[in-house]
């Protein structure tokens, strides 16, 4: 049997699990329905569903300034909402969020 190449649930969640991270925020969408749900599933990792992209870095900096460490997973077309609320959170705080960029897989490399 031959080894899966490239992006899949577990390898995903292993690697959030791996960095530490304590919470993923993300607004859900179909393409990332299976990753939501694993994420969901985990006793140790919390999903937080925002309804916004900007909204979920508002958490992500609260979730952090209380010692925490979220995952801000923005779908593309949402990454100017969360770019735009990163970059005013950092510059009124010492704060660096950890932002991640969804891909569509039509989107990746094979």
């Amino acid at each position: 049997m031959s080894e899966q190449k490239g992006a899949n649930t577990s390898k995903t969640l292993d690697a959030i699990k791996t960095l530490g991270f304590t919470h993923v925020l993300a607004v859900p969408d179909s393409e990332s329905a299976r990753l939501f749900e694993a994420v969901g599933e985990d006793p140790d990792i919390e999903l937080i569903l925002p309804t916004r992209e900007g909204e979920s870095i508002a958490i992500a900096a609260g979730l952090w300034t209380g010692g925490l460490k979220p995952l801000v997973m923005p779908r593309r077309y949402g990454q100017l909402w969360a770019s735009s609320a990163r970059r005013t959170g950092e510059a009124k705080t010492s704060a660096t969020l950890m932002e991640v960029r969804r891909e569509p897989p039509s989107t990746l490399p094979p």
